[in-house]
């Protein structure tokens, strides 16, 4: 009933027609006459159609890159200033961790092997250093009991809220490289079993 400024954003448009707008922000100024009662509401109506479009383009974007890195079975992480940022179910889980709040915000280098500690730190700096842009290695990593197991690592670089940080998947290999060491060990045995030893020239042979 009296007069003032009104604003009501983010409106699906009731009379949407082809070609129309699907989206409207509007606001709604009154103007009182001299007995101060509302003579006449004047409106300005803003299409927001493709804003809201944009916006629900990048929400389900983000929807389905954090159901692929959420339910993915290959550990993936993102590493910021030689600290754990962020991590997926399956890190956690390869190291021995029930939850990811557990590893984010650990030193990156706990999950690391000591025998391995300067493979991994060599080529995080050549990646920092911009010497490598991408890194494919196997090394030895640390779970949360102090198991030691084997790793394979895949990492690039990107830039993070203007900084530059370490993107990356592991993918633990223990039981493969168990199999090989088994298998080359087996078929070892089966050499040595197999070596005749030779006569030297000062025996006689009979």
């Amino acid at each position: 009933e009296k007069g003032g400024l009104t604003f009501a954003p983010d409106q699906k448009n009731p009379r949407n027609v082809p070609g129309g707008a699907s989206w409207v922000s509007q606001y709604f100024y009154a103007i009182e006459d001299d007995q101060e009662n509302v003579d006449r509401v004047v409106t300005l109506t803003q299409d927001i159609t493709e804003r809201i479009r944009a916006e629900t383009a990048l929400r389900e974007s983000e929807e389905k890159y954090r159901g692929l890195f959420n339910n993915s079975i290959t550990g993936t992480y993102i590493i910021v200033d030689k600290i754990m940022d962020l991590c997926n179910q399956a890190y956690a889980r390869i190291f021995g961790y029930q939850d990811i709040e557990e590893v984010i915000g650990k030193p990156s280098n706990e999950f690391v092997a000591p025998e391995s500690q300067g493979l991994v730190d060599s080529e995080i700096e050549a990646r920092l250093t911009g010497k490598k842009e991408f890194s494919n290695y196997v090394c030895k990593g640390l779970k949360k009991d102090g198991t030691i197991i084997d790793i394979e690592v895949f990492g690039t670089n990107i830039e993070l809220d203007g900084r530059l940080a370490l993107d990356g998947a592991i993918i633990d290999i223990s039981e493969r490289v168990k199999a090989v060491e088994e298998a080359n060990g087996q078929t070892l045995g089966k050499v040595s079993a197999t070596v005749q030893v030779q006569p030297s020239d000062e025996e006689t042979v009979i």
